[in-house]
């Protein structure tokens, strides 16, 4: 880990601790033992009151915590954020290079077929050959011929 993504990391998760700290704090003060009245519009279907309102007794201490608790879940999600995207960078990176290499490995017959006609084209293959039988029979003569003559 990079000493950036390092600085990065222990400030957000020092931000996330002294946000957790001013939670604590304010939801114990004495302030907060009230009840408020929460009020809902739920959608219904009927043409003369589309809507149908909701009040909800809530204490302002369980509506400040859901409130915390959703902050800290976002402030956890930015500070995973930059991890993901680089662990998703360096993913693509790797698809990439196995695109690359099985495209490399798909396109080698063709490539060693194009070599090996080019390979025949360089070479001599005008030059006669000489049939082997007859070869053969060539030496056995001159071998004869040889014996003959001592």
């Amino acid at each position: 880990m990079s000493t950036l993504a390092r600085g990065y990391l222990a400030l957000s998760l020092s931000l996330l601790v002294a946000g957790g700290v001013f939670a604590y704090l304010s939801l114990r003060a004495p302030g907060n033992d009230d009840v408020v009245t929460l009020y809902l519009l739920l959608p219904r279907l009927d043409a003369d009151a589309p809507y149908r309102q909701l009040s909800r007794h809530l204490s302002l201490r369980a509506l400040a915590a859901g409130w915390a608790v959703l902050g800290g879940v976002l402030a956890f999600w930015i500070v995973r954020l930059p991890f993901r995207i680089r662990r998703e960078a360096a993913l693509q990176r790797k698809v990439r290079e196995y695109r690359a290499e099985v495209l490399e490995l798909r396109t080698l017959p063709l490539r060693e077929a194009e070599e090996d006609a080019a390979l025949a084209a360089e070479a001599r293959l005008d030059m006669p050959r000489p049939k082997v039988m007859t070869a053969k029979i060539d030496r056995e003569e001159t071998a004869s011929s040889e014996d003959g003559a001592r």
